[in-house]
């Protein structure tokens, strides 16, 4: 039997990515979705980040204090943060019915947005913490290789990403590239997001239940017009796909190779070999 529902089941949501990866536009784009978690016992923020220092360093935070906060989500709204992987994390997310959203980005872009981010962040409580010592350098140049390499003791760029990059593996999880257009990636939050709520939602039908087109494509819609919302986001600059080309020089280029032992960019589909 074919069940039709009128509006989509309130699911629960954990909204994550590399750190300068598009995590803010994501939060837009998932917000007709879902609301921002509401104050607990634990935090007074809907944010549930792994890790210390604004994310930029390689300390974990309690995780079981964080883990904590996303059994207690409601269905309707969400939880955002740059989420590490371990595999006890992953398994007690799955089997509280989250929906997790995990956004990655041309790493050489990460890189731009982040040297960015040290030299010009303006709020305070978002600043990188070792940010006098990065404008120490004295260039943007400096900067930008200090982020790809690392400036002890604060961890370079692929250390950073070694601590997210298992979640490409994880079957249940919604994997979306930044660079993606922008109704691909709202359709696949939106799809991932009903199956786990259905799955999760103890509706006692049995048959299939299917979402009307009409309003699976509204969603989409307005998901879309969330995301350009960009005036929302307390971080956002540019956001265009490949402005690492207007800002990496040939040594930076060399230095991202070196570094970029488990060849990346091409597993993640961004170059076809080291020829760029």
């Amino acid at each position: 039997m074919l069940w039709k529902l009128v509006e989509p089941p309130k699911g629960k949501y954990f909204l994550s990515g590399f750190p300068k990866a598009g995590l803010h536009m994501l939060t837009l784009m998932c917000s007709p979705l879902a609301d921002p978690a509401p104050p607990d016992l634990i935090a007074s923020e809907h944010w549930c980040g792994t890790f210390a220092w604004n994310s930029f360093g390689r300390d974990w935070v309690d995780v079981d204090r964080q883990l904590r906060r996303v059994a207690n989500l409601a269905p309707g709204h969400y939880l955002k943060g740059h989420l590490g992987y371990k595999p006890e994390i992953s398994e007690f997310m799955e089997r509280a019915g989250v929906t997790l959203v995990f956004m990655y980005r041309d790493l050489r872009d990460v890189a731009v947005s982040q040297a960015q981010h040290i030299l010009n962040a303006w709020t305070t409580h978002l600043r990188h913490p070792a940010s006098k010592s990065y404008h120490a350098l004295g260039s943007v140049d400096k900067v930008l290789s200090a982020v790809i390499e690392g400036l002890p003791p604060w961890p370079g760029l692929f250390e950073r990403w070694g601590f997210y990059a298992p979640w490409l593996d994880e079957h249940w999880v919604c994997c979306v590239k930044y660079e993606d257009e922008r109704r691909e990636v709202a359709r696949s939050v939106l799809g991932r997001g009903l199956e786990r709520a259905l799955e999760y939602a103890n509706l006692g039908y049995e048959g299939q239940l299917r979402l009307e087109q009409s309003l699976f494509q509204n969603t989409i819609d307005e998901m879309v017009a969330a995301s350009r919302q960009t005036h929302l986001s307390p971080t956002f600059r540019k956001g265009q796909p490949g402005e690492w080309q207007e800002h990496f020089t040939e040594e930076h280029k060399d230095l991202f190779k070196s570094l970029d032992v488990d060849d990346w960019l091409i597993r993640l589909g961004y170059e076809d070999d080291e020829d760029w």
